[in-house]
């Protein structure tokens, strides 16, 4: 199997372990991957290579269990950014992690 393929299946996967975890946790999802040709494949605006058909159903079936869901790229740059944030906006005044922070 070739490298493009092999990375193009690893992110598929990767997109549809994200969302069967997401299912119990949200209603309205917004998927951001720095892959657009899988993004392209979910949304129907690339036709599916022949060695990720078994994956596309088993995405469309998960997207059935939220009310919303948006499917988009974005940068490799956007992304260290977005993930840079959420980083940063749990660090509190104290440069503590907020979601570690135990109350007294």
């Amino acid at each position: 199997m070739s490298k493009h393929r092999s990375v193009l299946i690893q992110e598929m996967q990767g997109i549809e372990a994200g969302l069967q975890a997401a299912k119990s946790l949200t209603q309205h999802l917004i998927v951001n991957s720095d892959s657009a040709r899988a993004i392209n494949i979910i949304n129907g605006i690339e036709s599916t290579p022949w060695y990720c058909q078994y994956l596309l159903p088993t995405i469309k079936g998960h997207c059935g269990s939220f009310r919303s869901i948006v499917f988009q790229h974005i940068y490799r740059e956007g992304k260290l950014f977005a993930e840079e944030k959420g980083t940063l906006s749990r660090i509190g005044s104290n440069g503590k992690d907020k979601d570690n922070q135990q109350t007294r």
